[in-house]
C-alpha cells in the first residue's frame, strides 16, 4: 500500500518496528518461546518462523558473513550494539529494522508529500515529482517505473512553489515524468489531436512533375516551403504508414520555427522525422576539405537544435495542444532528421560517404531533391509496403 503523506508512511513502517504485539505473543506461547519486552514485530515475527520451521516442515537458513557484517555496521551507524541473532531470518530481520528506522528519519526530516520535488543526492539536475511512498519507505515518482528510498533524497521545491525556481525545477520533473510515462500505443485519442495534419492522398504523377519544375527552377529554399505547405500531401509521401501525417511551420517554444515535421503510424506506434529544407544550388560539401559546405550544416544545426529543445522540453513537446503542449504525440528527443539540398548533378565525390557518416553519427540522413522525386515516383508506382531507403 502507498500513501500520500509522509506521515502515513511512517505510521506503517512504526508498526514493523514497535513491539510485538498480543497475537505474536500469543504463538510464542504455542511455540513454547519468550519475547523480551519491547521486542520489535519484525524480529518477533522472524523468531516465530525460526520456532516453528520444524513443524511447517521448513528448512532454516544460514546467515552469510557479510549479512552479519551488515548488520554490524548498521548497527554502528545507529549508535546501537550488535543485536544477538541466531538465524538468517533473525538476521535479515534486524537489518530491515535498521533500514525502517533509516527511512522512517529520514521522511520525517523531508516531510515529503505529494507533489513535492525532489532529487537523489548524487543526481545534479535530475528532479522527480513526488506521487506516494510506500510501507516499506520507498517514495515513488510521477511516470512510473521510478523510485527511491528517502535517505537518498534532498528536496528541491514544495507542491505549492511557484517560484521562478521552483517552476524550473518542476518543467524538470514534468519532463522525466513524461519520458517514462510515454507508452507508444495509438489510440484515437492521439489520432484525434492530429486529425489536422492528417495527409492521406495518394500521390499522383501530376504532383511530381509540379515539384520537378519547382525544383528546377528554384534558387532557394522558400518555393519548396511554400509548395509543401500547399501540397501537404506530397512530402508526407515519405512516410508509408497507414496513417501519416504532416506539420509545417512548427513554432517549438519561442527560439525555433522547424520546416516540417512528417509523421507515420504502424503496429508499433508513432514514428516522427524531421525536415529541413535547405537551397537546391548547394553542393553540399566543400572542395577542398572533407567537410558539409555551410548550407548542408545550418541544416544539420537546425535539426541537432529541435532535438535539444525537445529533450529539454519533452513533457511541453508531447502534451496535447488543448493542454498548452505542442501535440507532438509520443515523439522522442532523437527522432530522425532529414536535411534536403543540392542537386545530385553538383555532389562532390565526398558527398557519399559523409552523408552516411552522418547518419551513423547522429541518424541524420541527408539528399538531394533529385533522390527527393525518385522517392516520390518509387511510392507513386509501389503497391505493397515501403520502407524510407537512404
Amino acid at each position: 500500500m502507498t500513501h500520500t503523506n509522509w506521515r502515513d508512511a511512517v505510521a506503517a513502517m512504526r508498526r514493523r518496528v514497535s513491539s510485538c504485539d498480543d497475537k505474536q505473543r500469543m504463538l510464542a506461547e504455542v511455540a513454547g518461546i519468550k519475547f523480551p519486552r519491547n521486542l520489535p514485530h519484525i524480529i518477533a515475527g522472524a523468531r516465530l518462523q525460526d520456532a516453528l520451521a520444524g513443524p511447517l516442515g521448513l528448512t532454516p537458513g544460514r546467515s552469510s558473513d557479510s549479512q552479519r557484517l551488515q548488520l554490524e555496521e548498521m548497527a554502528e551507524e545507529a549508535s546501537r550494539r550488535t543485536p544477538t541473532a541466531d538465524s538468517a531470518a533473525e538476521v535479515r530481520a534486524w537489518i530491515s529494522y535498521f533500514y525502517l528506522s533509516r527511512r522512517m528519519k529520514a521522511l520525517r526530516e523531508l516531510k515529503l508529500n505529494k507533489g513535492d520535488l525532489v532529487r537523489r543526492k548524487s543526481a545534479g539536475v535530475e528532479v522527480d515529482e513526488v506521487v506516494s511512498i510506500g510501507g516499506d519507505g520507498n517514495v515513488y515518482f510521477a511516470g512510473g517505473g521510478s523510485r527511491a528510498w528517502p535517505d537518498m533524497l534532498e528536496i528541491v521545491a514544495r507542491y505549492d512553489d511557484n517560484s521562478e525556481e521552483g517552476m524550473q525545477f518542476r518543467r524538470i520533473a514534468n519532463n522525466r515524468a513524461s519520458d517514462r510515462a510515454t507508452t507508444f500505443d495509438w489510440s484515437d485519442v492521439k489520432a484525434k489531436s492530429l486529425q489536422e495534419y492528417i495527409a492521406p492522398d495518394p500521390i499522383t504523377e501530376n504532383d511530381i512533375e509540379e515539384l520537378r519544375s519547382v525544383i528546377d527552377s528554384a534558387s532557394d529554399e522558400k518555393p519548396f516551403q511554400e509548395f509543401f505547405q500547399y501540397h501537404p500531401h506530397i512530402i508526407a509521401s515519405l512516410m508509408r504508414g497507414p496513417q501519416r501525417y504532416c506539420i509545417p511551420k512548427v513554432r517549438i517554444g519561442g527560439e525555433y520555427v522547424a520546416d516540417f515535421f512528417l509523421a507515420d503510424v504502424d503496429s508499433t506506434g508513432i514514428r516522427w522525422v524531421l525536415v529541413e529544407l535547405e537551397t537546391p544550388i548547394s553542393p553540399v560539401t566543400l572542395l577542398n576539405k572533407d567537410d558539409f559546405d555551410k548550407y548542408a550544416r545550418t541544416g544539420i544545426s537546425q535539426i541537432k537544435q529541435w532535438r535539444q529543445w525537445i529533450q529539454d522540453n519533452i513533457d511541453t513537446a508531447r502534451r496535447f495542444r488543448k493542454d498548452n503542449g505542442l501535440g507532438l504525440v509520443d515523439i522522442r528527443s532523437q527522432a530522425e532528421g532529414l536535411v534536403l539540398v543540392g542537386r545530385r548533378a553538383k555532389l562532390r565525390e565526398n558527398a557519399s560517404w559523409l552523408r552516411k557518416q552522418l547518419f551513423e553519427d547522429s541518424r541524420i540522413q541527408m539528399h538531394t531533391y533529385d533522390w527527393l522525386l525518385e522517392q516520390l515516383e518509387d511510392v507513386r508506382m509501389f503497391d505493397g509496403s515501403w520502407v524510407l531507403r537512404r
